[in-house]
């Protein structure tokens, strides 16, 4: 899962159908993918080299050929996968933002309690 760089929805009445849409757009932009094994019906996970550049690629080639998307919902890039739970997403959105080492602590005490209060509320 954790390979896994775009996320494309699907009904999963259609996976067959789906996923001969997604083969043809991503060969279309030229883009090298690989289907990775999905924990869940109606999703495929998939293996770019740039999920966002791909997805705006793809957003492009809708406006062109809007056909080859009839059997997919959502193209989602995915950043990062973080565990569940308070820690592990704090851990990850700490990881993603970029600071310099001699203002880490700065940030680190502006955001610490907002951040880890923004969570709890959002997650319960």
């Amino acid at each position: 899962m954790a390979d896994a760089n775009l996320l494309v929805s699907y009904d999963p009445g259609h996976e067959i159908t789906a996923k001969t849409s997604v083969e043809n757009a991503l060969k279309e932009i030229k883009e090298s993918f690989k289907f990775l094994k999905a924990p869940v019906e109606g999703l495929f996970y998939l293996d770019v080299k740039n999920p966002k550049k791909t997805v705006k690629a793809l957003g492009k080639l809708f406006a062109k050929k809007p056909e080859l998307f009839s059997y997919t919902y959502h193209w989602t890039p995915v950043d990062a996968w973080c565990a569940s739970g308070i820690p592990g997403v704090l851990g990850t959105v700490q990881s993603l933002i970029r600071v310099p080492e001699s203002g880490r602590a700065l940030v680190e005490d502006a955001l610490g309690d907002r951040l880890h209060a923004v969570l709890c509320e959002t997650l319960s």
